[in-house]
C-alpha cells in the first residue's frame, strides 16, 4: 500500500514539474514572441558593420549608418594572377552599399523563423555577439565592363609556331606559345558571392589555350623560293615622299605569313602619323592632289599588290585610286587610306609566305618568297585600257599675271576605264584566265591661268614673250592615300 502511494506521489510531482517547466517556457518564449512581433525598434545589441543600431527605429538607424559609412574610404577588389595584382575600386565596379537593405536586415533579426530561432537570435543580440555585414548591390553591367577590361590586360592569344629571318638571312623556327583566357562568368559569380564587407581577394585561374600549329608541323614550309617580284620608280629628289616610301617598305620587309593567313596592309604598316616617322607629301583627295601625312605609302601598297597578282595569291579587298598614278599601268594600283580603305590578300600557298621590300635610288622593289610548290604556274598579269575619258581645259583670268602670259595651275590628265586579267600558264599552254578588276579613273581638268594685268609702256616688249608655265612634273605630283 505504501509503495503504491509512493508511486502516485512521484507521478504527481512529475506532472507538477512538467506544468511548471511549460509555464516557464510559455512566459519566456511568450515574451520573445511578443517582443519579436511588436515594436518598431531594432533589437538591442544588434550592430551592422560595427555600427550599433540596437534600440533605434529604421529611419534613425539609416541616418546613423549612413553617417558612419560616409567616412569610410572606397573599398577595393584585388584580382591576383601569379605575382601580378589588378585592383579595382567598388565604385569602378559598380558595387554600392545597400544601406536601406542593411537596416532592414537588422530590423528583421529576431523577428523571423521558429520561436526557438527567434529566441536564439535575440539572446545573441543581447550578448553583443551580432554584427551583421553591410549589404551591397552589384551593377552587373558595370562589373562585366571592368571584367572585360581586365581580360584585355590578362588574356593572351595563342601564338602558332612560325618562322623568322635571322641576321644571316636564314630562317629560324619560332616555337608556339599557349594563350590564356579567363572565365568572365566565373569571376562575376565569385564576386557576387564574396563577403564585400571584408577585404576581397579573387585569384584568377585562366584557361590555357593550345596553339593550333606546333614547330613540328611547319618543318619544310619555310619560304625559300622567289615566287614573284614587282618594281616601281619614283623621284628620289622628293625627300619627304621618299622617306614615306622607306618607312612603309621597312614595315613590310621580312614579314612572314602562315598558310591561309589573311594579310592587311593597314595592320602591317600601321597608322601613317608623324609620331611613327611619316612625313607630309601629296595625297589624292576628292580627285585632287593635296598635302597629307603619309603621301607616297600607296606606292608601296600598289607595288605589293602587283607582286601579289603575279604570285597568284587571293585578293580579298582592293580599291584603285580616283586618278591614274604614274608609277604603274592602270588597274595595278591599290589605294589605302586611314583604316577605312585597306588592301588585303590571303596566302593560299601550301607553305609560309615572306614579303621583302627594298629601296635603291629611285626604285622600289617588292619580292614574295614561298615554298617551291607555290610556283606551280607561270602567271601573266595583263592591264588593258578599255576607254579613255577626255579631260577639259579650263582657262581662268588672273589680274596678277601680265597680258599675254599664262601659268598652268593644274596640268590635268585624261581618265580611263581599265580591265586587269590574270592568266595562268603551264608547260607553255594557258590553263586559266580570270578578270581581276574593272576600274575607272576620273579625268582631271587642265587649269590654265591667263594674264589680265594691264601692261605699262615699258612692258610692251614683254608682251611678245612666249608663254610661261609653272607645271610640275608628274613624278613630283604623284601620290597615293
Amino acid at each position: 500500500m505504501q509503495a503504491a502511494l509512493t508511486k502516485k506521489g512521484l507521478a504527481a510531482k512529475g506532472v507538477v514539474i512538467f506544468v511548471l517547466v511549460n509555464v516557464f517556457l510559455m512566459f519566456t518564449y511568450g515574451g520573445v514572441l511578443a517582443t519579436s512581433h511588436f515594436g518598431s525598434s531594432i533589437k538591442p545589441g544588434i550592430k551592422v558593420h560595427g555600427v550599433m543600431l540596437g534600440g533605434l527605429d529604421q529611419a534613425e538607424a539609416l541616418r546613423v549608418l549612413a553617417q558612419a559609412y560616409a567616412g569610410e574610404p572606397d573599398r577595393e577588389v584585388n584580382f591576383l594572377l601569379g605575382k601580378n595584382k589588378y585592383i579595382y575600386s567598388y565604385r569602378e565596379l559598380g558595387i554600392l552599399a545597400d544601406l536601406a537593405g542593411s537596416v532592414q536586415k537588422a530590423f528583421d533579426f529576431g523577428r523571423t523563423g521558429t520561436v526557438q530561432a527567434r529566441y536564439h537570435e535575440i539572446s545573441l543580440a543581447r550578448s553583443g555577439k551580432v554584427d551583421l555585414p553591410l549589404r551591397y548591390n552589384i551593377d552587373q553591367a558595370a562589373v562585366m565592363k571592368k571584367i572585360d577590361e581586365l581580360a584585355r590586360l590578362v588574356e593572351r592569344t595563342p601564338r602558332d609556331a612560325g618562322y623568322a629571318v635571322g641576321k644571316d638571312g636564314t630562317f629560324q623556327v619560332i616555337d608556339g606559345q599557349p594563350g590564356i583566357k579567363i572565365d568572365r562568368q566565373q569571376l562575376l559569380a565569385e564576386l557576387s558571392q564574396a563577403n564585400l564587407s571584408a577585404p576581397v581577394l579573387i585569384t584568377l585561374n585562366p584557361k590555357s589555350i593550345v596553339p593550333q600549329v606546333s614547330a613540328s608541323q611547319i618543318e619544310g614550309k619555310a619560304p625559300t623560293e622567289l615566287i614573284s617580284e614587282a618594281a616601281t620608280t619614283f623621284d628620289p629628289s622628293n625627300l619627304t615622299r621618299k622617306e614615306n616610301l622607306r618607312v612603309a617598305a621597312e614595315k613590310i620587309n621580312n614579314r612572314i605569313f602562315a598558310p591561309g593567313e589573311e594579310v592587311s596592309f593597314n595592320e602591317v604598316v600601321g597608322p601613317r602619323v608623324v609620331e611613327r616617322g611619316f612625313k607630309e607629301a601629296n595625297v589624292i583627295l576628292n580627285g585632287k592632289f593635296v598635302p597629307g601625312v603619309g603621301g607616297g605609302v600607296c606606292q608601296v601598297s600598289s607595288t605589293l599588290y602587283y607582286a601579289v597578282l603575279k604570285a597568284n595569291l587571293k585578293v580579298i579587298t582592293r580599291s584603285n585610286h580616283s586618278l591614274k598614278v604614274a608609277y604603274l599601268p592602270v588597274g595595278l594600283d591599290a589605294v589605302i587610306s586611314g583604316n577605312e580603305i585597306d588592301f588585303r590578300f590571303q596566302n593560299i600557298t601550301p607553305g609560309y609566305l615572306m614579303t621583302k621590300a627594298e629601296i635603291t635610288g629611285g626604285k622600289l622593289t617588292v619580292q614574295l618568297f614561298g615554298v617551291p610548290e607555290a610556283k606551280k604556274y607561270e602567271v601573266k598579269v595583263i592591264s588593258k585600257v578599255i576607254a579613255t575619258i577626255s579631260n577639259k581645259v579650263i582657262t581662268v583670268s588672273d589680274k596678277d599675271i601680265p597680258l599675254g602670259k599664262q601659268e598652268v595651275e593644274q596640268k590635268g590628265q585624261p581618265g580611263y576605264k581599265a580591265r586587269v586579267t590574270r592568266e595562268l600558264w603551264q608547260d607553255g599552254k594557258p590553263v586559266m584566265s580570270e578578270i581581276i578588276s574593272n576600274d575607272t579613273y576620273k579625268a582631271q581638268d587642265r587649269i590654265v591661268k591667263v594674264g589680265a594685268k594691264p601692261l605699262l609702256p615699258g612692258d610692251l616688249n614683254g608682251a611678245q614673250d612666249t608663254t610661261e608655265t609653272t607645271e610640275t612634273t608628274e613624278a613630283q605630283r604623284q601620290t597615293d592615300e
